[in-house]
Order: C-alpha cells, then sequence, then structure tokens
C-alpha cells in the first residue's frame, strides 16, 4: 500500500500545476501522463523517473528549485505509487478523461490510449521482449490501438 496516497485535492493541484508558466505550455495534461505511467508500471523493463519525468513535464523540468517544479515533481511521484500499488494489488484504475465538449457526453479516449501506447514505447519494443508471446501482447493492445486511431 501507498503510505501516502494521491487525494482529489492532490490530483486538482497537480492539474494546476501542469499549467504552470515555469512549463512553458509543453507539460501533459494529467489524463495523459496517468496512461503513460500505466504503461511505464505495467511494462517488461523499469522505466527510469528521468525519463518519464521529462517526458511529462518537458523543458520546465530544467528549472529546478522552481516551487511549482518541485510540487509537480513530488506530486507525479506520488502518482507513480499509486499506479504501481494498484496495478500490484490487481486494482481497476480509473482512467482521468477529460470531456471533448461543453456537453460531457463524449471523452477523449484517444488521447489516454495514445499516451498508454506512447509509455510503452519508454519501455523499449514490448513485442520483442514479448518473445514468443508477441501475439498475445497484441492482442491485448489491440484495444488502445483502435482507440487511438492505429487500427482501423
Amino acid at each position: 500500500m501507498n503510505p501516502n496516497p494521491l487525494t482529489d485535492a492532490d490530483l486538482d493541484r497537480l492539474e494546476e500545476l501542469l499549467e504552470a508558466e515555469v512549463f512553458l505550455g509543453e507539460a501533459m495534461r494529467l489524463d495523459e501522463i496517468q496512461a503513460m505511467l500505466c504503461a511505464v508500471v505495467s511494462g517488461p523493463q523499469p522505466v527510469a523517473p528521468a525519463v518519464w519525468l521529462s517526458e511529462a513535464l518537458g523543458k520546465g523540468l530544467e528549472a529546478g528549485g522552481n516551487p511549482d517544479v518541485e510540487a509537480a515533481l513530488e506530486l507525479l511521484m506520488r502518482l507513480n505509487n499509486d499506479i504501481a500499488a494498484a496495478l500490484l494489488n490487481d486494482e481497476t484504475i480509473a482512467p482521468v478523461l477529460y470531456p471533448l465538449d461543453e456537453s460531457c457526453e463524449t471523452y477523449d479516449y484517444e488521447a489516454w490510449a495514445d499516451s498508454y501506447v506512447f509509455g510503452a514505447g519508454l519501455a523499449g519494443d514490448w513485442y520483442e521482449l514479448a518473445g514468443k508471446h508477441a501475439d498475445d501482447l497484441s492482442e491485448l493492445l489491440e484495444p488502445m490501438f483502435m482507440l487511438n486511431g492505429m487500427l482501423k
């Protein structure tokens, strides 16, 4: 169990921080980061935080010592720990999804799926690493490829 899980207020704060000027508009959205971390955590090989953090925060990460950067780093590491704990305990992760319009009837599954596929690539070639199980992996990832538009 994660000793310091994120609260809803923490997630709201993280969303705000990701839009801070220090990140120059390059930070990923919370839904994209969650999806990327789900892939990173469930991947066949570990991905160093330095790799996924630079993807999540862009060049703003270089502004070390900035209070917004430090707060975002702390919350992102806790989010990573939450996701890892949930997946290790075989728990379902409710995806963060943003509505595509003001009616809130349709949600952006494409961004989530695309970010998952992107995160999967950070751990190397999953198909190569899967070896004789590559066909099984392909079947498991098919919904992501359909949602992000890679598979028609």
